[in-house]
């Protein structure tokens, strides 16, 4: 937890001055391309990791792999990062960074599960009753899980709308179970 606030605090340092310089949304889609490598390679997130690899090597690795693709302001950021030897918090930062830049911008991501992948009529109706609830610019992602029946569960940061066929089920239980039936 203590890193995660450390990972916050860089992440809104960087965003603070490169908001003054106009780069934020370049280094925005940086550091969702960072976030996103390190979740998907598991070998450059164990390196990341390793406390016994230098950081210095750590950043040389990351620029090699990520320079041309990414700003000069994301590599200035990763280099200091390499000297305050934080490069191992790259990817906490760079997950902080997107969250904080989306709380700027009035923008909130969801990770929206359901048993079949959503229609596009679906996942419109879906975002707009998401952003009349919380009255943001909602980004979507739509991962399948076979565990339910039917419906949807939003994850939106820590919370969550279970609108699945299996809670619905659930409750409906719970209220005949718990409903007493006049005896006439």
């Amino acid at each position: 937890m203590a890193l995660n606030r450390v990972a916050d605090k860089y992440a809104a340092t960087f965003l603070s001055l490169l908001s003054e310089k106009s780069a934020d949304a370049a280094v925005g889609e940086d550091m969702q391309y960072i976030a996103e490598s390190l979740k998907q390679v598991s070998q450059l997130r164990r390196i990341m990791d390793n406390p016994t690899i230098n950081p210095e090597l750590k950043g040389k690795l990351i620029i090699a792999i990520f320079g041309g693709k990414i700003s000069e302001h994301t590599v200035a950021a990763v280099n200091f990062l390499v000297s305050k030897r934080r490069i191992e918090l790259i990817g906490a930062v760079a997950q902080s960074y997107v969250r904080l830049r989306d709380v700027k911008l009035g923008r909130i991501a969801v990770k929206v599960s359901s048993v079949v992948p959503l229609s596009d009529d679906q996942k419109e109706e879906v975002r707009k009753f998401l952003e009349q609830k919380f009255s943001k610019t909602v980004t979507m992602t739509n991962e399948l899980d076979e565990n339910l029946l039917g419906g949807f569960i939003a994850e939106i940061g820590d919370t969550v709308i279970d609108a699945s066929l299996k809670n619905k089920l659930r409750n409906v239980k719970s209220k005949l179970l718990n409903s007493t039936i006049p005896l006439n």
